[in-house]
């Protein structure tokens, strides 16, 4: 083979790498859309008040299956003005919390293939 059939087979490889890590991208963003659409739409229902507010039991409901004890240590955590509730911009830190889970085990994913 010579040099200039060399050089087009890497260019197309890089190429494809190249694209194949776009998709990839566009795959966790996608999928990191998706996460928050989820999670705000959980909060959202978990509001049995409609202030906008989860209260530390409506928060719990969201979280079944996480120790009590845990759950008060997230959710005071979380409660920035430590009034005993979590207001949109407080529920937007577990949001961005539960996006970034979410795209360290994408990345782990993608990168182990």
């Amino acid at each position: 083979m010579d040099s200039d059939h060399l050089t087009s087979q890497f260019i197309f490889r890089a190429s494809e790498q190249f694209a194949d890590g776009k998709a990839r991208q566009n795959q966790l963003a996608d999928k990191m859309r998706l996460v928050r659409k989820e999670w705000l739409s959980k909060l959202k229902q978990a509001d049995l008040s409609g202030e906008g507010e989860l209260d530390f039991d409506e928060f719990s409901a969201v979280f079944k299956g996480v120790p009590k004890k845990r759950r008060r240590e997230l959710f005071d955590s979380l409660d920035s003005d430590g009034n005993g509730s979590l207001d949109m911009i407080e529920l937007r830190a577990l949001v961005k919390m539960k996006m970034r889970e979410a795209a360290g085990r994408a990345n782990f994913l993608t990168s182990s293939i």
